[in-house]
């Protein structure tokens, strides 16, 4: 896969082949020092799309393999949607999407903040969820499933070690690598970065579009929802209440267990990831998180 960034003529030839020449490109990458692309691209009828090229070869697969074929499995409706495939290049590591309406939902700028519309966005967020978790999809010939061996608690902590102090590096391998700490948790298909930074909703529009599925991968249901526990749901409880509605029902206590476990190992993975890539909020949202978790667990 091309991972040079000086080269963006390879990644162009690949749009024009598909799109024509008269296009106009939008960058759109995400600073923090990542090696991946996204252009958004205008067609001269108007028509949008996105390119991605992924930083790692695993995330191109996983987001294809997605759209492509776990997506469709789900029970459609009116009311959720995902991009759709339009051109792949293996060579490339780069697909090209189409471009959904709407506002991500968590910018605060052109996305919906009446509390009516957001509870109807979490409760198709839940509902999408459990379609998705109970999918009859065949995960045998997945490589890749994330479920938090005694080697990935390791290489999520390592990076962050020089940073936090040696007693909450112990407590929180003590917390994470203890007997049964996993236990009871069966292998489902998920999105694994399932949020509101990856919800488009239109204004007046109450269709949920779900956008990068790249990280999409077999592992614990309550992947999808760690993040939101301890973010976007603590100023505005409601919105979980909404979201779990939708989902057709709430965690149990050893699930709400595995959740924060998973939200502790990716706060303390995330400090170190932050300040190797220069993201002070994303460092101190971090060790707020960690501090949080510290007096739940």
């Amino acid at each position: 896969m091309t991972t040079d960034r000086s080269e963006p003529e390879a990644l162009r030839d690949f749009v024009e082949a598909t799109l024509g020449s008269d296009i106009r490109i939008e960058e759109r990458s995400r600073a923090f020092g990542r090696k991946s692309v996204t252009w958004r691209i205008k067609a001269t009828d108007g028509t949008g799309f996105y390119l991605k090229r992924h930083e790692f070869n695993h995330h191109f697969e996983a987001e294809v393999r997605a759209l492509n074929q776990w997506v469709p499995l789900l029970k459609s409706g009116p009311w959720w949607s995902t991009p759709q495939v339009v051109a792949v290049s293996n060579e490339l590591g780069a697909v090209l999407l189409t471009e959904l309406p709407g506002q991500i939902l968590e910018d605060r700028e052109g996305a919906p903040t009446d509390i009516s519309e957001l509870r109807t966005a979490y409760k198709h967020a839940g509902r999408l969820a459990r379609l998705l978790h109970d999918a009859d999809i065949d995960l045998s010939r997945e490589i890749r499933v994330q479920t938090y061996t005694l080697e990935e608690i390791t290489r999520f902590m390592e990076p962050s070690r020089p940073y936090l102090d040696a007693a909450t590096c112990d407590w929180a391998e003590e917390i994470l690598t203890a007997d049964g700490a996993w236990a009871g948790l069966d292998i489902v298909p998920m999105h694994g970065d399932y949020s509101p930074r990856n919800w488009i909703i239109e204004r007046g529009d109450p269709t949920l579009n779900v956008i990068d599925w790249e990280r999409s991968r077999p592992g614990y249901w309550v992947e999808d929802i760690q993040r939101m526990t301890h973010d976007h749901w603590l100023d505005e409880p409601r919105l979980g209440d909404a979201f779990f509605e939708g989902y057709g029902r709430t965690p149990t206590d050893a699930e709400w267990r595995h959740s924060n476990q998973i939200t502790l190992i990716n706060a303390v993975g995330g400090v170190g990831w932050a300040i190797n890539h220069n993201d002070a909020w994303f460092e101190q949202h971090n060790r707020r998180t960690v501090e949080r978790i510290r007096d739940i667990l």
